[in-house]
């Protein structure tokens, strides 16, 4: 029965640790948002700024999260390897000449 318990005490911590990463990565964005808007007037390189900043912000926080749930180990490599493919695809409308044309 103890050895029950240590495993639901594990993944409890677990969800605590990501959601507390989640929230973190939010509060940064936000943050991060309202610093770039104050220092830069253009808003076409404000908005691609951000956009980069959020991306790189959130891979961050995702490894962070695969790493808590994951550890490290060949799970952990194939992870990031997904990971990798979802952030090429969500990336798409970074690289193109206008913002939100990837929606089209």
């Amino acid at each position: 029965m103890s050895q029950l318990s240590a495993i639901y005490v594990s993944i409890i911590l677990k969800l605590f640790l990501s959601l507390l990463i989640l929230v973190l990565t939010l509060i940064v964005q936000r943050g991060l948002k309202n610093l770039l808007r104050a220092q830069i007037k253009e808003p076409t390189q404000v908005h691609t700024l951000y956009m980069m900043a959020r991306n790189s912000l959130f891979i961050v926080g995702g490894i962070i999260i695969l790493f808590i749930w994951l550890g490290s180990g060949s799970n952990f490599t194939v992870a990031m390897g997904i990971l990798g493919a979802g952030i090429a695809f969500a990336s798409q409308g970074l690289t193109s000449s206008r913002p939100g044309s990837a929606a089209r």
